[in-house]
Order: C-alpha cells, then sequence, then structure tokens
C-alpha cells in the first residue's frame, strides 16, 4: 500500500489511474462522509458525536486531496511528457488544482 501511495505521489501512476481511481473512485467514501455529515443534526445527535465525524471528514479529506492532487499534478506532466497529447492532461490538472484550492 505505501508503494502504490508513493507511486501516485511521484506521478507514476497513469493519467487515467490518477485520475479516476484514486480521485474519483477513493473519492465516494468521502463523499459519503460529508453527505451524512450534511444530514445529521447536532443538537438530536448531540455535539460531541458531530465533532467527532466532523473531525474525522477533515482529517480525511485534507491530506487525501493534497494527495490526489499532487498526484494528478505530475502524472498529467509525466503524460505529456510520454505522448505529446495536452488536452486530458490540463483538463485533470485543472480540476486537481481547482479542488486543492477549493479545499
Amino acid at each position: 500500500m505505501r508503494k502504490y501511495i508513493a507511486s501516485h505521489w511521484r506521478g507514476e501512476q497513469s493519467l487515467e489511474r490518477s485520475y479516476w481511481l484514486n480521485g474519483v473512485v477513493f473519492g465516494i467514501p468521502l463523499k459519503i462522509l460529508a453527505a451524512i455529515l450534511e444530514a445529521v443534526d447536532p443538537s438530536q445527535t448531540g455535539v460531541e458525536a458531530y465533532f467527532a465525524l466532523s473531525l474525522l471528514y477533515f482529517g480525511a479529506v485534507v491530506p487525501w486531496g493534497i494527495w490526489f492532487a499532487v498526484g494528478v499534478l505530475r502524472s498529467g506532466a509525466a503524460h505529456i511528457r510520454r505522448t505529446g497529447r495536452k488536452f486530458w492532461a490540463r483538463v485533470a490538472q485543472f480540476i486537481a488544482g481547482a479542488n486543492l484550492l477549493l479545499m
């Protein structure tokens, strides 16, 4: 698992894997957790439980978001060097960078 995480971070994985698997598929649990946070009423579940769930969410989404963005930016650059094709690499890099800024 550590090798997989490191290979994404260094941009060694394909652009497709970096964006779709590491970004979209691995991001689904975080989206579900965000939906739960939106649906939960802290006054009914308890402020402590809501706070713990919020810490879990932000403790996961920030490192994942940085890891995802850096990997996609590097993978996109490697894709361009390897293939000479820029369009989808730049689109993926733009989306990853925008997500990082919005985070």
